[in-house]
């Protein structure tokens, strides 16, 4: 594969990158400033309705950030080798170079929408901690979980198009 046939940064791809970049830092930083204020028991599990169901020790935290940091450095690694996505789309030498641009474009958008639900969960984890709050809300988990399976879906129906 030529340098030419990679996929490249739309200007939505760019902008998701930053959403991305954004989150993780908030995350980040709102651990870091709230540490020395942190009870040593926080939310490690929220029920459906976005109510914390269990409760673990400080130290969730830091390993609810590692894990969005992971996220954020897999996916961008995954971005590099968009060939690996698979859609139930016959592929073929005419339509090859738009689909890796969408299979692109895909990882992009479930990134983003990984790691700001991610930094989301811990953020509101430690709030509800804090006292700040009571829970995630109760459309939360359903609408992480409904956002995500939509990307999916339009990205199969938009790939089907192609065709």
């Amino acid at each position: 594969m030529t340098a030419s046939e990679n996929p490249h940064y739309t200007k939505i791809d760019i902008i998701l990158e930053f959403i991305s970049i954004a989150a993780l830092l908030v995350f980040l930083i709102y651990t870091i400033l709230n540490w020395g204020s942190v009870p040593e028991k926080i939310p490690d599990h929220f029920n459906w309705s976005g109510l914390p169901d269990s409760w673990g020790s400080k130290g969730t935290a830091p390993v609810m950030l590692y894990v969005t940091a992971f996220i954020f450095i897999l996916f961008t690694v995954i971005s590099r080798f968009p060939r690996i996505i698979n859609f139930p789309i016959r592929i073929n030498e005419e339509n090859s170079k738009p689909h890796l641009q969408l299979r692109f474009s895909l990882i992009m958008w479930i990134k983003a929408e990984l790691v700001v639900s991610a930094s989301y969960l811990g953020v509101q984890g430690i709030r509800v901690a804090l006292g700040y709050s009571e829970g995630l809300g109760t459309l939360a988990i359903p609408l992480i979980l409904a956002v995500l399976a939509a990307t999916g879906a339009a990205f199969i129906y938009r790939a089907s198009k192609l065709n």
